[in-house]
């Protein structure tokens, strides 16, 4: 049977019943947000969006929360890998990214990482910036890093990794509870920093480590420089030449720090050495 289609009043702008509306009808433009991508999928390594891919990928874009990088990488492909951006996703630890044996440069920096064991034997830059991490993360294989940015965490313990990246040329530890335990915890820091021989930038903006009394009258950054003579960055600030220490400044200051790594390891409440025993007057 033919269907008879009711018509619109002459003038009206309605489409007819059962009419396709005019061709020349403008339909209301939405703002629908992107959806939300938490792990990497075929079709979107396929399909142009990641356009460095293999060789690096770059996931810091608001519609990017991966909270895992064991699940949200495993498509990726480990062995050619070699830059990696994972700021601002929804990460809370780096589970897995030793997978990634050719990395060179991984930031990650804006997520809520609060651990990290990292073994990426070419990596040379490491960016966890503005995360929760309590300590330093452990970088057991990682001798080629250079440059390590965990600035804007809670960063009080874990210095003694510091030994595993004796090629280190850069450290930057603003805004950590570095030091809030006192001088004992200034003495291991210390240590730490005579471990990295070609250390030439160094950040502790923002630490507790600045409030510390410094042994001998020194200043924070006497005290620094007595454990990284090479530094040419200090805080931001150029080292001006000349800046080094004498040898007698490095000699007291490697006396008083044995003695406040002594005074500590005794459980002793006087950590400066301010008050060791003087031997008696001939």
């Amino acid at each position: 049977q033919n269907r008879v289609r009711a018509r619109a009043p002459i003038g009206s702008h309605a489409p007819s019943v059962g009419m396709e509306p005019p061709a020349d009808a403008t339909e209301p433009i939405t703002d629908e947000p992107e959806p939300v991508v938490a792990c990497l999928t075929a079709d979107l390594l396929a399909d142009g969006t990641l356009r460095s891919y293999p060789i690096a990928i770059d996931l810091s874009a608001p519609r990017f929360q991966l909270a895992s990088v064991s699940m949200g990488l495993a498509l990726a492909r480990a062995n050619v890998l070699r830059e990696l951006h994972l700021g601002g996703n929804a990460l809370t630890s780096l589970d897995g990214i030793s997978r990634f044996e050719a990395l060179r440069v991984l930031r990650a920096p804006n997520n809520r990482i609060v651990d990290a064991t990292i073994r990426c034997p070419r990596l040379t830059l490491l960016d966890l910036s503005s995360n929760q991490l309590g300590a330093l993360p452990l970088l057991q294989g990682c001798a080629a890093l250079l440059t390590l940015d965990v600035t804007d965490n809670s960063i009080r313990s874990g210095l003694d990794h510091l030994r595993h990246v004796p090629r280190l040329q850069a450290l930057l530890l603003g805004g950590n509870l570095l030091g809030v335990g006192g001088s004992a915890e200034q003495a291991a820091f210390g240590q730490a920093l005579r471990g990295l021989s070609k250390l030439s930038r160094l950040d502790v903006r923002e630490t507790p480590l600045l409030l510390l009394p410094q042994p001998a009258g020194l200043s924070v950054q006497s005290w620094l420089l007595t454990h990284a003579p090479k530094l040419s960055s200090l805080d931001g600030l150029p080292v001006a030449p000349g800046g080094s220490p004498s040898r007698a400044s490095l000699k007291l200051a490697a006396e008083l720090e044995g003695r406040i790594a002594a005074a500590a390891g005794a459980g002793t409440s006087d950590a400066d050495g301010s008050a060791a025993p003087q031997s008696a007057a001939p």
